[in-house]
């Protein structure tokens, strides 16, 4: 069995008064990855590859700690954590940024919830919340989740005006630079997260990026916003968000990942979760 976790935005400490961006904190990212660490072996992006092409197995209980969006302060704030546990890591990094030196519209959607409250942004838009799909935004409130929906519909150029009007801006240094690129990539750590990060995405484009900075092909990509997609094929494993321990390696292009919020310590652990499928395997077994 293989269980995946995931991470995006990394602080020191926890903001005062978060809207949207929730970031975990290093203490609690130390305490998870060793947690894990007590309950599964920590296994590597190259261990899982190894097992894909069938030139070694993976542990009976292995876990890998992911990382999505390619932002600074995973190298700046995770990797340290990581050095520090002995653990490894795979770090998912979208292209455009590092491409063009422009900011992805998701950051401008988080951004923007948290300068404005979602009714503001409502009013400002004059539209109403749309209904959300099932099994998406689990984390969010009604009325955050339709704001993220409608918000993922507006082209980029009027969520800058939005982000004019609420008075902020989010810069390009949000991201990882091409040098950071690299080292992930010596160290074994580096996988693809797209190009542009939205719903018709270039997977190929972004790993074409990855190989310009690095020299390799990434094998390994997670979707966009966590949602399987069409151009996943020339890639050895891909992770998408669905909730749920990897029983088997049948299927790659489909693995499961967990949230921290999942994990002890976040938002809402083990919501709608089997404490057993997640920390004791699902079968019983110890």
């Amino acid at each position: 069995m293989l269980l995946v976790v995931t991470y995006h935005y990394l602080a020191e400490e926890a903001p005062a008064t978060p809207r949207a961006i929730f970031p975990a904190t290093t203490a609690l990212l130390e305490r998870q990855v060793e947690e894990l660490g007590r309950s599964y072996e920590l296994v590597s992006r190259d261990d899982l590859l190894r097992a894909l092409d069938g030139e070694a197995e993976l542990p009976p209980r292995g876990a890998l700690v992911t990382f999505d969006d390619g932002l600074r302060c995973q190298v700046e704030l995770a990797l340290p954590v990581l050095d520090r546990l002995g653990a490894p890591g795979l770090f998912f990094v979208p292209g455009l940024p590092l491409s063009e030196g422009r900011v992805l519209d998701v950051h401008k959607v988080h951004r923007l919830r948290e300068a404005m409250a979602d009714e503001e942004i409502l009013a400002a838009l004059g539209a109403e919340a749309p209904p959300v799909p099932p099994g998406r935004h689990v984390y969010d409130d009604p009325l955050a989740a339709g704001v993220k929906e409608l918000l993922a519909t507006r082209a980029s150029d009027e969520l800058d005006e939005l982000l004019v009007h609420a008075g902020a801006e989010v810069h390009p240094d949000l991201y990882m630079t091409a040098e950071d690129v690299a080292e992930l990539e010596r160290r074994g750590m580096l996988g693809a997260h797209g190009y542009s990060h939205d719903a018709r995405d270039d997977f190929a484009r972004g790993a074409d990026v990855l190989e310009a900075l690095t020299g390799a092909r990434p094998h390994t990509m997670s979707y966009p916003y966590g949602r399987p997609a069409p151009g996943a094929e020339g890639f050895a494993a891909a992770f998408t968000t669905e909730r749920k321990v990897n029983k088997t390696l049948g299927e790659p292009l489909l693995l499961g990942r967990f949230d921290t919020n999942d994990l002890p310590g976040g938002r809402s652990p083990l919501r709608q979760i089997s404490e057993s499928d997640l920390l004791v395997g699902g079968d019983g077994s110890t």
